[in-house]
């Protein structure tokens, strides 16, 4: 149940943040297999980013939203 809350957060976030609206229209599942599942896991432990389960326990949705739109401007900014 945690994992399919922590996919539905993120994928809410993404889709809402209004970086790719025509993404809308895909279910949050294929967003997250086509644009993440590269680096990042759900519940299975780190790839080349971070493991995203309960991923809204460790960061605020500002964060988060801002952290989607552009990683480098958040982790230039310390």
């Amino acid at each position: 149940m945690k994992i399919v809350h922590s996919i539905s957060f993120i994928t809410d976030i993404f889709l809402f943040s209004s970086l790719f609206p025509v993404v809308a229209q895909q279910t949050g599942e294929a967003v997250f297999k086509e644009t993440c599942v590269a680096c990042h896991t759900i519940g299975q432990g780190k790839l080349v980013g971070p493991d995203l389960a309960n991923i809204q326990n460790r960061h605020s949705e500002v964060w988060l939203i801002n952290f989607i739109k552009s990683s480098q401007t958040v982790i230039k900014s310390g």
